[in-house]
């Protein structure tokens, strides 16, 4: 068991740099965000927050990386748009959603290479590398990396960090693991050698000690993982306190089952299994509080071990229940045509890049040419025909403005239609699943009153669909994209309308049903129903007026 780290952040060396932002605290941070002008700097600072949440919150992270991008695209600020990508990308690949982490990848890479920078060449290649490493796509992966380890040496920045960490995934991924430790081992080597403990360092250890229990280093891959769990509950960061916790957890579930070949500290087979389930399951509530779906899959399978040797046939059944649909819905069919497609929107993008380059270079020449020609004709009438051919180039000029804009508003609209496609299309296949799991459990529930154990588990599933308040957010933005002033219509036309009834609104346009409603919004398909109808007394419709039309024609 490990942690995947993705080092992608690329630093700040903009001169519009706020330099106190590095210590400061989110509080701190939003307070004066509040009084920001909209500036380059707000886009910075948006981004400060957005890296501070992401230690605990990767909704609130993304909501605010959604912000500084709004608004770096309006300030046309290429260098915050690049970072603020790179940011809702790397929380999208947190929660294990490869094909939009892709999406945000791609073109926080094509705005470094449209920079020219080697070195964020460098850290958007490598986070596409390891997207295509979790996704097994190992041609892909290695092709990045190589990108990746040739723009570094480009940079004066041969074999960093970031680079080895993800070689050393890319092997685990490939089953290498000896070879992914020492790629591992050269990056920790080089963080052991600063004067204080670092993030990536404990990240280091954790990702070594995932290793030792793939192959049985069971004594070396407890001390590990018990030194990065140190570091990192001192530094408070909760998401990787949570992949120690399941590693340690494997560490012990995994020595019972080989104490055949176990140091003398983990031979006392009575405790194992107590020790085992006590940290898998502290592991499971953090990963459940924080949204993180990857590392349940390998908490789901120990804890299944673990009441198997328990002889707890029936909760290592529903264990297992748990690690199978989460392990089919993170590497399903639908996640691999929806990285294909990503990955097509990308190369049309490239292609029409390198058409419009082309089509502007034919236009010089063109345009070189004709000077000339006339130039030929007579002396005598350069000056009227310079005229008339700059009147010209300013027209076409104009022209090609205004349908690059157009068709990048139109790109910008499309993808915003297919993200808000996507995240309603999510949750109504995630009230799906859960409801279907819900039914599992209760099914091989037995007669006498279910454990709490179980009944804490049916309502973690439940409360598992709820549209958060960072999630409403980040759906708003997506829908005006997609309806330009359809939320500021609303308002105009029903004045005192309230949040609740703005979502309801908003919801129905997107033709979600009664019952995806309350699933999403938290209450009962009836308490939805009561909600429509005192709406609708409350905005007067004339009789025989059907609200879901009515509320798309807005």
């Amino acid at each position: 068991m490990k942690r995947i780290l993705f080092v992608l952040l690329i630093g700040i060396t903009s001169p519009q740099t706020i330099s106190a932002q590095q210590n400061r605290k989110p509080d701190s941070m939003l307070a004066a965000c509040k009084v920001a002008p909209d500036d380059t700097n707000k886009v910075l600072l948006l981004a400060e927050i957005s890296l501070e949440y992401s230690k605990t919150n990767l909704d609130s992270s993304r909501t605010f990386a959604t912000q500084a991008l709004a608004l770096a695209e309006k300030l046309q600020y290429t260098y915050g748009q690049l970072k603020a990508n790179n940011l809702i990308g790397r929380s999208y690949a947190l929660q294990n959603n490869l094909p939009q982490a892709l999406r945000y990848y791609n073109t926080a890479l094509s705005i470094a290479r449209s920079q020219n920078n080697p070195a964020r060449i460098a850290a958007m290649a490598v986070a596409i590398g390891a997207i295509y490493t979790q996704n097994a796509d190992w041609d892909k992966a290695r092709e990045y990396l190589t990108i990746a380890k040739e723009a570094f040496e480009k940079a004066g920045m041969p074999y960093p960090n970031s680079l080895c960490i993800n070689m050393g995934y890319y092997y685990s991924a490939r089953k290498q693991y000896t070879e992914a430790i020492a790629w591992y081992k050269k990056a920790a080597d080089n963080e052991e050698k600063k004067p204080a403990p670092t993030p990536d360092l404990a990240q280091l250890y954790g990702n070594i000690g995932g290793e030792m229990i793939r192959t049985i280093q069971l004594g070396e891959a407890l001390n590990y993982l018990y030194k990065a769990l140190a570091i990192n509950t001192a530094m408070g960061n909760e998401k990787s306190i949570a992949f120690n916790l399941s590693g340690i957890g494997a560490v012990y579930a995994s020595a019972y089952v080989n104490r055949n070949t176990l140091p003398d500290s983990l031979q006392d087979g009575s405790k194992l299994l107590t020790k085992a389930e006590y940290y898998l399951q502290q592991a499971l509530q953090l990963n459940n509080r924080l949204g993180i779906q990857d590392n349940k899959v390998d908490i789901y399978n120990w804890l299944s071990v673990v009441a198997e040797k328990k002889q707890d046939y029936k909760n290592a059944y529903l264990y297992y229940v748990a690690y199978e649909r989460l392990k089919d819905s993170i590497a399903g069919v639908d996640v691999q045509k929806e990285i294909a497609r990503t990955e097509a929107e990308f190369r049309v993008q490239k292609t029409t890049d390198s058409l419009q380059y082309a089509a502007a270079l034919m236009d010089r020449e063109v345009s070189v040419h004709k000077l000339q020609r006339n130039g030929a004709i007579a002396l005598v009438l350069m000056a009227g025909i310079t005229g008339v051919l700059f009147v010209n180039r300013q027209k076409l000029k104009h022209r090609s403005k205004l349908m690059a804009a157009e068709n990048k508003r139109a790109l910008a609209e499309e993808m915003a239609r297919k993200q808000l496609e996507d995240f309603a299309r999510s949750m109504q296949e995630k009230n799906k699943l859960i409801e279907e799991f819900t039914t599992e459990i209760k099914k091989y529930r037995p007669a006498t009153p279910a454990s709490a154990t179980v009944e804490s588990y049916v309502d973690t599933l439940k409360q598992s669909v709820l549209l958060t308040d960072a999630q409403w957010s980040e759906f708003q933005v997506l829908f005006d994209k997609v309806h330009p002033g359809y939320i500021s219509r609303v308002r105009e036309r029903f004045g005192d309308i309230t949040a609740a009834e703005m979502r309801f609104i908003l919801l129905t346009k997107l033709g979600l049903s009664s019952r995806d409603m309350a699933n999403m919004l938290g209450v009962t398909p009836d308490a939805v129903r009561v909600s429509k109808y005192r709406l609708l007394k409350k905005i007067q419709l004339p009789d025989g007026t059907n609200p879901e039309e009515y509320f798309s024609t807005l």
